[in-house]
């Protein structure tokens, strides 16, 4: 195996384009016709295979469709989907949104109760047996009318905690995206996430992008490569923070090669392009295969490959939307989602030592419970990077006129040195109705710090031209005492804030959320008024805290060392005493790996130790015969792999 295979194999995978009735095996396939007493054309699985001749989309959706006439019974969509998810599992995919198209199956006389239930039981069974967490998309057929796409739709609604959104596939010619406007507009207020296919070489393909963005307002684009055409909807696609699922090894089969190149081009264009394996079973190819074709036809580098993951992971939608109505919070604030009313206080700039923070803003209602933290790896990036630097992801398009965080990158240095890069897609500036919050658990304990935000014990705000610190006193956030190390910056891809360990109480880990609003404005008083606010949060609501740990290089610091007796004598016990402290809490070394040693003579001595308030003793018995002659040894402590030795040499009288 090459090296950028096991590589690619190695990276934890999220697929955000799969269709599962297209991971219909032919082994499967025969097995399920022989559940149901079903008779197919093949003789063989052989033969099954040579049946599969695409050269385009009409002709892929033929064989496609007739091949799902096996599914006829719950536990035959539940093992389609276990099939998937052993198949995604062996491929290191550990987080799938899964597509599926329930009117091919109520058009056949199948209850929409029967597909989703065997679906939603083989969702369950890998997320326990295997890990891979996935959610489901809901497809209308797009070929189909839209009156049949909204009776779906209604049919959906009481499983619609199992279902994260919805798209449209099928064939695009003559069935464009606006066809469907109605029915879409309804599942936005149902609280689904919006996604459209919009087919590689179709006719009309750059027109019907646009109608996704423009009319539809869709949250990503299936497919979507010819968007290239058009610099202006690559820019605006850029401008929203949309992603691309790209298909490479169906595109080979159903226009003209993998766009490798065109994928490429999105990367280095700074779109958030994916890579995904479609419908493998009929294009023969999962997750690793589509990116070892994409990393051969367009010489991708390991780096580029990790984007490609990184982006999946980024673009992801763990929930559905936040749709219930809002309690009219105080002074007329408003926030967003499912937030409700928390007050807050925050100064509008830095003031003096004791000052307090002055306006009242919303905060997660979810803050106020203990803290929950992310899925290491549904949501992709959590996972470490290097030893001290952590990229959190989230989902975009919540409020599309508020600022969107698309993820967080934190990190620290061997100082202590904290850094937070909060990557916003859609506001270049930092204007001046804008407004960021960051509130800080740093003793993670919800019990010492602010009740209504997180149990916070620090809050970061970041408004035009100044950022401030400010620490919770028991009852209000007050100016921090230190906060000398603080700075910030804002450029085209969001703010960058450093603050030391020290400055937040020598936090060692720590929870956190942030919230960014716009369109602030100052009342008749000059305080802030947050009417017309539209606000992003990050996590999103129902998802707790981002947490994160400060690793820094342990330093052992030398504080004292001696030896009695002085002089040492023959015959009698000699002790040697070392004093340290730790960097990470500039406390006295309260445990350690002890070895102690020592010579005189030729012979070397047995030693005990022991280790009290900070000092390591080690204990020798001198022999009698040590008398005039030299003791040598040493004694060495070991914190969390680094150690501190102290050598000594002393005269046996």
């Amino acid at each position: 195996m090459s090296e950028s295979s096991s590589f690619i194999e190695g990276l934890p995978k999220a697929e955000l384009h799969l269709h599962i009735e297209g991971t219909l095996e032919p082994d499967l396939k025969f097995e399920l016709a022989a559940r149901n007493g079903l008779d197919l054309p093949y003789a063989s699985v052989d033969e099954m295979r040579d049946a599969y001749r695409f050269d385009d989309l009409p002709s892929f959706l033929s064989v496609y469709y007739e091949g799902m006439s096996v599914l006829r019974q719950e536990p035959d969509f539940y093992d389609l989907a276990t099939a998937y998810f052993r198949k995604a599992w062996s491929q290191n995919v550990v987080y799938a949104e899964v597509f599926f198209d329930p009117q091919a199956h109520t058009s056949r006389g199948i209850p929409f109760e029967t597909v989703i239930t065997g679906l939603r039981r083989a969702q369950e069974d890998a997320e326990a047996s295997l890990g891979v967490r996935s959610k489901l998309i809901m497809c209308f057929l797009r070929d189909l009318s839209a009156e049949s796409a909204m009776e779906t739709l209604e049919q959906s609604l009481r499983y619609g905690d199992w279902i994260v959104g919805v798209g449209l596939d099928s064939d695009e010619h003559g069935n464009p995206p606006l066809k469907f406007k109605e029915v879409f507009a309804r599942a936005r207020r149902e609280g689904f996430r919006l996604t459209m296919h919009c087919d590689v070489d179709q006719q009309d393909s750059v027109a019907h992008i646009w109608q996704c963005l423009d009319e539809i307002r869709v949250e990503r684009i299936d497919h979507g490569v010819n968007a290239l055409e058009d610099k202006a909807l690559v820019a605006e696609i850029k401008r929203r923070g949309l992603g691309l699922t790209v298909c490479p090894i169906s595109n080979s089969y159903v226009t003209d090669g993998l766009k490798a190149e065109e994928l490429r081009t999105m990367l280095v264009e700074g779109v958030r392009a994916t890579v995904n394996s479609d419908d493998p079973a009929y294009f023969p190819g999962y997750m690793n295969e589509n990116l070892r074709a994409v990393q051969r036809a367009a010489a991708l580098t390991p780096n580029q490959i990790v984007q490609l993951t990184k982006n999946a992971f980024e673009i992801s939608w763990p929930r559905r939307r936040g749709t219930r109505p809002l309690p009219r919070p105080a002074r007329g604030v408003r926030g967003a989602g499912l937030m409700r009313s928390r007050r807050l206080y925050y100064s509008r700039r830095i003031e003096s030592k004791g000052a307090s923070l002055k306006a009242r803003l919303l905060l997660l209602a979810a803050l106020g419970a203990a803290l929950v933290t992310l899925p290491t790896v549904a949501l992709g990036s959590t996972a470490r990077a290097t030893a001290n630097s952590q990229s959190f992801p989230d989902s975009i398009g919540e409020d599309p006129n508020a600022p969107d965080i698309t993820s967080i990158d934190v990190s620290n240095d061997d100082a202590g040195n904290i850094t937070f890069k909060v990557n916003i897609s859609n506001r270049p500036t930092f204007t001046s109705d804008m407004v960021m919050l960051m509130f800080l658990n740093t003793d993670e304990n919800s019990a010492t710090g602010d009740p209504q935000s997180l149990g916070a014990d620090y809050a970061l705000q970041l408004i035009p031209g100044s950022v401030g610190l400010f620490q919770w006193n028991g009852t209000d956030y007050v100016a921090a005492p230190s906060q000398t190390s603080l700075t910030f910056s804002y450029d085209s891809t969001g703010a960058t804030i450093h603050v030391s360990d020290s400055d937040l109480g020598r936090t060692k880990g720590f929870s956190f959320v942030t919230l960014i609003f716009s369109g602030v404005t100052t009342d008749a008083s000059g305080n802030p008024d947050f009417t017309n606010a539209h606000t992003d949060t990050a996590p999103d609501p129902g998802h707790g805290a981002y947490t994160y740990s400060v690793l820094t290089k342990l330093i052992l610091k030398q504080t004292a060392f001696t030896t009695t007796p002085n002089p040492a004598k023959a015959g009698k016990r000699f002790t040697a005493s070392l004093a340290a402290t730790e960097s990470d809490t500039n406390g006295p070394v309260a445990n350690a790996t002890i070895k102690c040693a020592a010579i005189v003579g030729g012979k070397r001595l047995p030693a005990t130790h022991s280790l009290a308030n900070g000092v390591t003793s080690c204990f020798f018995k001198l022999p009698k015969t040590a008398k005039g002659k030299t003791l040598r040894g040493t004694i060495s402590i070991t914190v969390q792999g680094t150690t501190l030795t102290k050598s000594f040499a002393v005269k046996v009288h």
